[in-house]
């Protein structure tokens, strides 16, 4: 009898780690953990955009998704201490798509770095190449993640945003991160996640719908070796660019 209510607590915890919520920390399948999250987003008058987070440990993962909607590109992304004034790390830009080659476009990045050094209260600053008009921001920090691996881009006009499908990972257990960005205010309709956790959500609403944009985040642990792609249906229909990123753990490099 003991084994079988094993059994089925066994059969249960897995389940109730899925039901946690996005924001909520989360354990699957291996020791990857979302420890907090911060998203953003406004019409900053230069260049630089701000958002900010609590205290962020040594050897974590941050990892940033970018949203604009200008033809400004992304120059930096970078941690700025807050208690001592000084721009800190730089995070590397992984991942950059466009769609347009106007003013008429709308762009994604996503930026990641192993954090240095313990932080205090942190900014999140986005650094572009000239004034650029709507912005919207999502970072979040992680723990047991290494390095990044693979990733996949894509962009359209339609409902139903979705990058490319990213090339077969070789290893288990991977974190995967999924931004699209979308050209319009944030009282446009959210969609659904095809196969991503939903994540945060960010955007500007001034102006006509083609001076906004709007952040769509999604995250998932990869328990198996595949691919992955980050895909929303039932949003309304604007340009979008979309990105995937995978990233592995630290004891599968």
């Amino acid at each position: 009898m003991k084994s079988a209510i094993a059994f089925i607590l066994l059969a249960i915890v897995p389940s109730l780690a899925q039901l946690s919520g996005p924001l909520a920390p989360f354990q699957v399948s291996g020791p990857i953990v979302s420890l907090q999250s911060s998203s953003g987003a406004g019409a900053p008058p230069g260049t630089i955009f701000d958002i900010e987070m609590q205290s962020i440990e040594r050897s974590n993962l941050v990892i940033v998704g970018v949203a604009w909607d200008s033809n400004a590109s992304l120059v930096s992304v970078k941690l700025f201490n807050k208690a001592t004034g000084i721009e800190g790390q730089t995070l590397n830009i992984d991942v950059n798509n466009r769609i347009g080659t106007t003013a008429a476009n709308v762009s994604c990045a996503i930026a990641s770095g192993v954090v240095s050094s313990n932080l205090g209260v942190t900014d999140v600053r986005a650094a572009f190449s000239t004034t650029l008009g709507a912005v919207a921001i999502s970072a979040r920090e992680v723990t047991g993640i290494a390095n990044f691996d693979k990733f996949s881009t894509n962009s359209g006009t339609g409902t139903a945003p979705t990058s490319n499908v990213s090339p077969l990972r070789t290893t288990a257990n991977e974190f995967s991160i999924g931004v699209i960005a979308i050209e319009g205010p944030s009282t446009d309709a959210p969609g659904t996640w095809a196969n991503l956790r939903k994540g945060q959500r960010a955007g500007t609403n001034s102006g006509g719908a083609a001076a906004n944009c709007i952040i769509e985040e999604g995250f998932l642990e990869l328990a198996t070796i595949g691919t992955s792609v980050a895909k929303k249906t039932g949003v309304a229909s604007r340009d979008w660019a979309a990105a995937v990123a995978t990233y592995k753990i630290r004891d599968k490099q």
